[in-house]
């Protein structure tokens, strides 16, 4: 698995015409508003799934919704691209259909009840124990999902109460057929591609690549 600092990878997929969105903690309802480190994304992960939105574009399916920053992020990024709707899945869904977001599409369901349909990627940060994690993958992978991007891959949450068990499945269930990124945001963030549709992975891959010949990071996560 390689791993890439964050500015290098939005570099790289958007050929360095880095989009800058809102900062997300603060839009929305007020009720849905909340500083960074309160459990959701980070600012600079909310920006890698903007870009990504902007980038590939088509219909995503998110799973764990909690106040919904990271569905705005990619919300917007979507609109940048044209196309596209995010379908939020989560059991405790704290969103509701706003007119103010029209492409965020609420579910309020466990991910395994999810009614499958096409989808062009995923952002998994859900159900973050280790069979959690292996179930949305696999309802992903059923929508036909060639991008799952994780959500709290750190080294370091494995000690959390409860931990996030995320990069053992990747590291476990995705060596074989995927093209894996870890990118060094604050709570870690991994980035899988299939094999055959890993054009967005392989810009990545040379920036990683570059990096490491100037001193950068190793390719083992932390």
């Amino acid at each position: 698995m390689e791993t890439i600092k964050p500015r290098e990878f939005l570099e790289a997929i958007t050929e360095h015409q880095i989009f800058v969105p809102k900062d997300h903690h603060f839009t929305g309802p007020a009720e849905r508003q909340e500083p960074e480190n309160h459990g959701s994304v980070f600012h600079i992960e909310g920006m890698i799934l903007a870009n990504l939105a902007k980038v590939l574009g088509g219909d995503v399916l998110e799973i764990g919704t909690q106040n919904a920053i990271s569905s705005r992020y990619i919300s917007e990024g979507l609109d940048q691209n044209g196309k596209g709707v995010v379908h939020t899945v989560d059991s405790y869904q704290r969103w509701h259909e706003d007119p103010s977001w029209p492409r965020i599409v609420p579910h309020a369901c466990h991910s395994t009840d999810f009614p499958v349909r096409p989808c062009s990627w995923a952002h998994i940060d859900g159900d973050h124990s280790y069979a959690g994690v292996v179930k949305d993958i696999e309802v992903a992978q059923a929508c036909g999902c060639s991008v799952l991007v994780f959500h709290d891959c750190h080294e370091r949450l494995l000690q959390h109460q409860p931990p996030s068990e995320a990069i053992l499945v990747i590291r476990d269930k995705l060596k074989q057929g995927w093209n894996l990124t870890y990118i060094d945001t604050p709570a870690g963030v991994v980035v899988a591609e299939k094999c055959q549709e890993k054009e967005t992975t392989k810009k990545s891959s040379r920036a990683s690549r570059s990096t490491s010949k100037t001193g950068g990071k190793s390719s083992s996560t932390k």
